[in-house]
């Protein structure tokens, strides 16, 4: 019975501390979870309705960036606003939003740059009020950039006829 006391006890000690670290700690690990307003995928699919697209304001913001010798992640929220319209009697709504990523191919400069894509995508669904006038919609994107060197690390990310350039500090 007392080693079972003991037990418990060290189990109740360790979750403790535990915990302590997690909240003293907060970013060394790692940045924060992403929440986006619509999921966030990496492939192209069945993308019939996007010719409605019409992307009117974006902007990008580092949220958390707790970069070091151990995590080279960052969480980036990204604002994508415009309208979105479809055919009498079907409503469009964002249904996810396409992130493509790639080193940019014609890079002139000595440290290389990621170039980013990102594409909301329409679904549409039906509705027989709906009359065919485009419908505003505002998203919040979060996603996690990963660094690719130690120093600065340049990123260039389009959303339709917008560019945005980043800079994230990568330190040892």
């Amino acid at each position: 019975m007392i080693i079972l006391k003991r037990t418990q006890e060290t189990r109740s000690l360790v979750r403790l501390l535990v915990g302590m670290v997690v909240l003293v700690c907060g970013g060394c690990f790692g940045p924060q979870w992403a929440h986006s307003d619509a999921h966030v995928v990496n492939r192209i699919g069945w993308w019939p309705y996007q010719e409605g697209l019409k992307v009117t304001n974006f902007s990008i913001e580092v949220v958390d960036a707790p970069l070091h010798l151990f995590n080279s992640k960052a969480l980036i929220r990204m604002y994508i606003s415009g309208t979105a319209c479809s055919s009498r009697g079907w409503r469009p709504i964002i249904k996810e939003v396409h992130i493509g990523e790639r080193f940019a191919p014609n890079n002139t400069r000595m440290t290389p740059v990621a170039d980013f894509l990102v594409t909301p995508i329409i679904e549409v669904r039906s509705d027989k009020k709906y009359s065919g006038e485009p419908l505003a919609f505002n998203l919040k994107v979060e996603t996690h950039f990963q660094t690719f060197g130690w120093g600065p690390n340049l990123y260039h990310i389009q959303c339709a006829g917008f560019c945005q350039d980043l800079t994230l500090h990568q330190r040892k």
